[in-house]
């Protein structure tokens, strides 16, 4: 019983916390959209440096507070039962417990690190080099720089120019900065990474996903992953339709979108 309270309770603060992540990444996706407008380049990355040294110390701060709840949860059922419960002891192994108290009668709690769960499981039959771990797990938002930095600048002004104009001032600052800022070259050694990878997934058929929740990246063999989602599918009601045609369809809603500009 203790366990599968403790299992809903953990489940409840996940939710909560990866609400309140979507909810206030939105907000800052429509704060920067603002201040680059009204920014100019140097500006923007001296308030980006100064929001950053904030939210490190909150998140410092943060991270003591849910420690110290942790350590003062698991010492206090350790006092009232005498020794660890089963849930107790799982979560021990993620948080270390008190140790004693000092000469005050006070607790004495370890600086503890949470243990996450990992960026990448492979449930495939594929062996991974440590460099192709490495790269898959900096996840599915990371973008390789580009093999060419004149070229991807080019391309980079061209499209600015395509979606906000030639005469807005935004795009000569836009331009500016990346004329006067650094653009790292995606390394030859990467590229070899990825072809090893891509190499690997076709030969055994293989495909890779995200987690249903969190940024894990997991490794399945296709046929698998066919047949988890053919279970959820018809567990949910869900029934073929021979008639459907997503290829026709796909292309309707193009042909709409291309006729509409």
């Amino acid at each position: 019983m203790d366990k599968v309270i403790t299992e809903r309770w953990l489940r409840s603060e996940l939710r909560k916390w990866y609400g309140r992540k979507n909810v206030i990444n939105r907000l800052i996706m429509y704060v920067y959209g603002k201040l680059t407008l009204k920014l100019t380049p140097g500006d923007l990355q001296k308030v980006y440096t100064e929001v950053k040294e904030v939210l490190s110390r909150h998140g410092q701060e943060l991270k003591t507070r849910k420690d110290r709840k942790i350590n003062a949860l698991i010492m206090k059922k350790q006092l009232q039962y005498g020794t660890p419960q089963p849930a107790e002891r799982e979560l021990n192994a993620i948080y270390p417990t008190p140790i004693g108290n000092d000469q005050s009668g006070d607790i004495q709690h370890v600086n503890t690190v949470p243990q996450f769960h990992p960026r990448v499981v492979n449930l495939s039959k594929i062996d991974l080099s440590p460099k192709e771990e490495e790269l898959l797990s900096l996840g599915f938002k990371y973008a390789l720089p580009p093999l060419d930095r004149e070229n991807a600048s080019i391309n980079v002004i061209a499209d600015l120019t395509v979606k906000i104009g030639v005469h807005h001032g935004l795009l000569e600052e836009c331009a500016n900065f990346i004329r006067n800022n650094e653009i790292p070259q995606c390394p030859t050694g990467k590229m070899s990474i990825i072809k090893s990878l891509q190499g690997k997934c076709r030969k055994n058929d293989v495909l890779i996903t995200k987690a249903d929740k969190g940024p894990t990246i997991v490794l399945m063999d296709h046929s698998t992953y066919s047949e988890k989602i053919a279970t959820i599918l018809t567990g949910s009601g869900a029934v073929t339709c021979p008639q459907f045609d997503l290829k026709g369809l796909n292309r309707k809603v193009r042909e709409a979108i291309n006729g509409s500009n």
